[in-house]
């Protein structure tokens, strides 16, 4: 006789997921309410990363959105105990909100690349270029993945209805095309933890100061880590046949890693709100100051270069350094 296998316990893991999703929404969505009334209200302005920030909530509301339509049909339990139009809804709910999901990762990860490159201005052209150069890897990564979310099956409909007509490519080119994407953020990652580290270094900042600054970078190792994370979970879901329960874990961390860099990436705009609540000494480096000091450190060296000045390296050295007291 057939030995027979074991169903496992017919376990939910959507509240856990509904929990992550919820706590993670609450959150970003206050950090981007404050960040856009900072700058509308404190600074009276809004530049390209605040729009891109801002961009990144539609998409984030309806990823978000998406995921809970699925949890109604039975995402976080196991395929065993669902029938067959709950399994096919529940992923085809899930499928479309990565397309989302890719979307609203990229708004935020270019509204940081932009910040950064406010913060370094016209001082720093190697930082910028690098800057530009993860911004178009990225680019074109986000545009990739979606590429594939969207065409891998002709109709759409057969990622989720593997009985309608239509063609889909081999499942390794979605599995790769994940890996690459998720190789792309780990690096841009680095990049835009290491640059602003290298940047502030040597600058003549207080002590508790910079270690406030290194605590909000270290937060941001967190969304990081979550990628690197990730990696062999994508493997083993890709040959999953419980692939509605063993997505869950994937899932969570995929909203961390987002909701983390949404938060990183809100605090530096938070900075007048800091300001004027704990002093002037709690503030993050402002780009709008360090666009002005740029452009009076430039005129300084050109003054140098010319012999018109006689102004001194530590006169020059200081005036960097109010770019982070102003």
């Amino acid at each position: 006789m057939a030995s027979i296998t074991k169903l496992p316990p017919d376990e939910n893991r959507g509240p856990l997921y509904l929990g992550v999703m919820i706590a993670c929404l609450v959150l970003s969505v206050t950090f981007i309410a404050l960040r856009t009334s900072v700058r509308l209200f404190m600074v009276k302005k809004l530049d390209l990363d605040d729009w891109f920030m801002l961009a990144a909530l539609p998409f984030m509301i309806v990823n978000q959105g998406l995921s809970y339509v699925s949890l109604q049909y039975g995402m976080g339990r196991h395929i065993f105990f669902l029938g067959p139009p709950d399994i096919m809804n529940a992923i085809k709910y899930n499928a479309i909100a990565q397309i989302f999901n890719i979307t609203t990762f990229y708004f935020v990860k270019a509204s940081i690349v932009l910040f950064l490159l406010r913060l370094v201005t016209h001082l720093h052209k190697t930082k910028r270029m690098i800057l530009w150069i993860s911004f178009g890897l990225l680019t074109a990564m986000n545009v990739e993945a979606l590429i594939v979310s969207i065409f891998q099956c002709q109709p759409l409909q057969k990622q989720w209805n593997p009985t309608s007509s239509g063609i889909c490519w081999n499942r390794n080119v979605f599995q790769y095309s994940a890996y690459a994407l998720a190789a792309v953020t780990i690096l841009t990652d680095v990049v835009y933890l290491v640059l602003p580290i290298v940047y502030l270094w040597d600058l003549r900042v207080p002590t508790m100061r910079k270690v406030g600054i290194f605590a909000l970078l270290g937060v941001g190792c967190v969304s990081m880590v979550c990628s690197i994370v990730t990696i062999p979970w994508l493997r083993d879901l890709s040959i999953t046949l419980d692939v509605t329960y063993e997505i869950v874990p994937l899932a969570c961390l995929k909203f961390a890693e987002l909701n983390v860099a949404v938060w990183v990436g809100c605090v530096p705009a938070l900075q007048p709100l800091f300001r004027k609540l704990m002093g002037p000494g709690s503030t993050m480096p402002d780009p709008e100051s360090g666009e002005k000091n740029s452009h009076r450190l430039l005129a300084i060296k050109r003054s140098q270069d010319t012999g018109s000045t006689k102004s001194s390296a530590h006169g020059t050295m200081k005036s960097e350094y109010e770019v982070l007291d102003e």
